[in-house]
This record gives C-alpha cells, sequence and structure tokens, in this order.
C-alpha cells in the first residue's frame, strides 16, 4: 500500500515519454485503497500528492477518480488537510508538482506560492535541501524531487536563481561526474530542459 517515491517518479517518466498507458492504474487504485484502510490516522498530506502524481502520469483525473465503487476529489480531500497542519518540505514537494496541473490548479482556492516558500527556506546555503532544521546533512533524494518540483516556475526571478544557480551548482559538485542519479533520471549543472505533460516535468539529459 506505500507508494514510493521510485514508483511515482516511474510513472512520471513513463507519462513523459508517452508511455503512460503502459502504468497499471487499477493497481494505483489498489494500493491508495490498501494504504487509505491501514492507516489508522489517514493518509498524510505526501502520501496523497504521490498518489495524485502517480495516477495522474497514469491518465486518471483524480478530481473525479473511481476508488471502491465512489466518485472521489482526491485533490480536495489531500487540501482538507492543509487545514490542521502546515506540510513539511518533504511533503511540499510533492504537493507543489499537483497544484502546477491546469486541472488542479486553484480548486479550493489554494495556490503554489506557499509550497514554493516552504521549499525554498528549506535550501541551505550550498544550494542543497534539508529535511528540517535538527538533520545532520543535507538531502540528495529531497533536492533532487525540489528541482522536479520547482523547475515549472523558472519564470519567477528567485526560483529561477535558486534553482538555476544554487541548486545546479550543488548538484554538479556532489558528483566526480558531476551528475547525480537519482531514481534513474540525470541532473546535470546547467542542464534543465523541461517538457511539461501534465503535471510533469521532465528534467532528464542525454548520457
Amino acid at each position: 500500500g506505500v507508494l514510493s517515491a521510485d514508483t511515482v517518479n516511474a510513472a512520471v517518466a513513463l507519462n513523459v515519454l508517452g508511455k503512460g498507458a503502459d502504468i497499471d492504474a487499477d493497481g494505483l487504485i489498489k494500493s491508495f485503497a490498501k494504504a487509505e484502510k491501514k492507516a489508522e490516522d489517514g493518509l498524510t498530506l505526501g502520501q496523497y500528492g504521490r498518489f495524485i502524481m502517480a495516477l495522474t502520469a497514469a491518465g486518471i483525473d483524480c478530481t473525479k477518480a473511481q476508488i471502491g465503487g465512489k466518485t472521489r476529489n482526491l485533490v480536495v480531500e489531500m487540501e482538507k488537510l492543509t487545514a490542521d497542519a502546515d506540510p513539511t518540505v518533504e511533503e511540499a514537494v510533492y504537493l507543489l508538482p499537483v497544484y502546477g496541473n491546469d486541472n488542479y490548479r486553484n480548486i479550493s482556492g489554494t495556490t503554489p506560492e506557499g509550497l514554493i516558500e516552504i521549499i525554498l527556506d528549506a535550501q541551505g546555503e550550498n544550494g542543497f535541501f534539508w529535511a528540517d532544521e535538527k538533520a545532520e546533512t543535507y538531502s540528495i533524494p529531497l533536492t533532487s524531487q525540489a528541482l522536479l518540483a520547482l523547475v515549472p516556475y523558472l519564470d519567477d526571478e528567485l526560483v529561477d536563481k535558486k534553482v538555476s544557480d544554487e541548486v545546479a551548482d550543488a548538484v554538479a559538485a556532489a558528483s566526480e561526474a558531476e551528475r547525480v542519479v537519482t531514481n534513474g533520471m540525470s541532473y546535470r549543472s546547467r542542464s534543465l530542459p523541461n517538457a511539461n505533460s501534465g503535471l510533469l516535468v521532465d528534467v532528464r539529459t542525454e548520457d
């Protein structure tokens, strides 16, 4: 029932490559139902964000998803959770891509700006992103996911500076080959081509 970042990114990559039809949408729906049943306190913001990203990549409109014989708006359900607690940066990196989708934007007045601020506030002086102030070191997976989430907002001057300069330099310095391979995707310094496909952004580079 747990949907990993690897599974989400695999679904994203398949959709970007025009193979969204190959994604097991029924399997994702069953996984969502299983995770929901298992979670005593309900799914978290981050879990909702991951499922919405993967389901959307599979061609499912999450404002009217068919789950357990019922039509559910998973985006609104996710948004209701924000009324009880602000998202963490680890949740925000999965929520921001949801609001980058035209079908899901501003369903109940939520905008990306607050999520962008949460993500950027978690960036250290070295350009990497930290899960929290008490973390002993930065997180390369979190940095990679933050990069994916922020790329569609490069028109914003601050985001452009943070992503194009600080993150690219930091990620490049983290590898002797000037690249970090995370979840099967390569990120190169100063190379951030993007191809929007729904809520998906492709920042892969040729090897």
